[in-house]
Formats: structure tokens, sequence, C-alpha cells
């Protein structure tokens, strides 16, 4: 498996992980991310997806937010949406996703991540 950022060519797949890991939800999550990622700049913000043989199988995004500190704004991020091709669950796929994507904001010296997201995932 492959680690690697999201490129425009991975539209469409990206958008198919997200239809089928969240069911119902999935065309709500897959427009979500869309809009998000209007949002990622070099700067703020990271998409990454995980390959298995030449095929997006598993995505995460990490997009910025503010947090309301006492003496100042603090940039952050939040992590959300992450989604694994259904079948491929419980292989680590999303756990890879989400390690990688820490390892890269904390060579940003990102000061904190967010998890948004259902609280009774298992």
């Amino acid at each position: 498996m492959d680690l690697r950022e999201e490129l425009p060519s991975d539209r469409q797949a990206v958008r198919d992980v997200h239809l089928q890991a969240f069911g119902d939800h999935g065309l709500v999550v897959a427009d979500l991310v869309d809009t998000l990622r209007d949002t990622i700049t070099p700067q703020d913000g990271l998409s990454l997806v995980a390959e298995h043989d030449r095929q997006v199988v598993g995505h995460v995004m990490f997009t910025r937010s503010l947090l309301d500190a006492p003496r100042r704004l603090v940039d952050v991020q939040v992590l959300s949406p992450l989604a694994v091709m259904p079948e491929l669950h419980k292989r680590g796929i999303g756990s890879a996703l989400v390690r990688h994507g820490l390892e890269v904001l904390a060579e940003r010296a990102v000061p904190l991540v967010f998890l948004e997201g259902d609280p009774g995932y298992d």
C-alpha cells in the first residue's frame, strides 16, 4: 500500500471511496470533501490517499480551523473525513492514513489536530 497526497486526477476515486464507505450518508460526505478540498493550500490542510494495486482505497482530509485561545487565535487542523473501502476495513489502512497525516502536520509545526466524527464509530 502506498500513501501519498491526493492528486487532481484522484477526485472521482476519492468521491467513490466516500460514497461506498458512508452508505446512506455517502453523498453528503463526498460533497463535503469536494467543498473542503477548495480550502486546502500548500501551507494549510492536507488530503491523503491510500493506494493498493494502483487503486485509491482510502482517503483522509485535514483542514484548517481556528482555536479561540485566551490571548490569540491559533491555527489548528481538523481531521475529517476519513474513509476506507468497506471490503478493506480492519486492515490498518485508516490508521496508516491518520499516522502519516499527523507526521506531515508535525513537520509543519501544527500545534493541535481535532478529530471530528461519530463518537460511536468502532
